[in-house]
């Protein structure tokens, strides 16, 4: 009953538009100290679940994406891409998985990937003939490997939370990806 009345008071302090770090932060401090944890408990174990080193990879990683997008490093990536392909026929739909093969190994982010490579492929894609559904269905496809491809945001935070290897879980993501990004090449091929 107590974590239902948790539940419902984190809600309520996110539907008034609190910020979502203090509408979990406050009902939880209050839960402990209602169930007898000193304030120095509460607070040291509040202090712990922020103070993880392997946590600080993922704002590292969304910084380096975003330096990435905006020093040109994606359009960069794209047109050596499309050097390789450009004898082949519907050259951008591999252009397009490759380049974010590429970019996941630099971001982790889907939405950083999704960003970058968006802005320079759908358009790309669109002058050469491919329907614009196509070419945003396999940019936001092609995107998802970031999460599974290392160095995974996702990754890196189920690691730090369930404490195993980060490394293991990057070398056994690696397989993961490289099979999806062989599925979106077999679609661009059957396209």
């Amino acid at each position: 009953m107590t974590i239902a009345i948790l539940i419902i008071a984190i809600a309520i302090l996110m539907a008034i538009r609190v910020p979502v770090a203090l509408s979990i932060l406050g009902p939880s401090l209050v839960y402990m100290l209602a169930t007898g944890n000193s304030p120095g408990f509460t607070m040291r174990i509040a202090a712990d679940g922020i103070a993880s080193f392997p946590l600080l990879a993922v704002p590292l990683f969304i910084l380096l994406g975003t330096v990435a997008n905006y020093s040109g490093v994606a359009d960069r990536l794209f047109d050596f891409a499309e050097s390789l392909f450009h004898r082949v026929t519907g050259n951008l739909g591999y252009v397009n998985v490759m380049a974010s093969v590429g970019f996941s190994w630099m971001s982790g982010s889907a939405l950083a990937d999704a960003a970058a490579m968006g802005k320079t492929l759908v358009p790309a894609m669109e002058r050469a003939g491919f329907k614009k559904s196509f070419a945003t269905g396999l940019t936001a496809s092609s995107s998802l490997i970031s999460p599974v491809m290392p160095p995974s945001i996702p990754a890196v935070i189920y690691a730090s939370v369930a404490a195993v290897s980060t490394g293991a879980l990057f070398a056994a993501s690696v397989l993961p990806a490289l099979l999806l990004a062989g599925a979106l090449l077999v679609v661009v091929a059957l396209y």
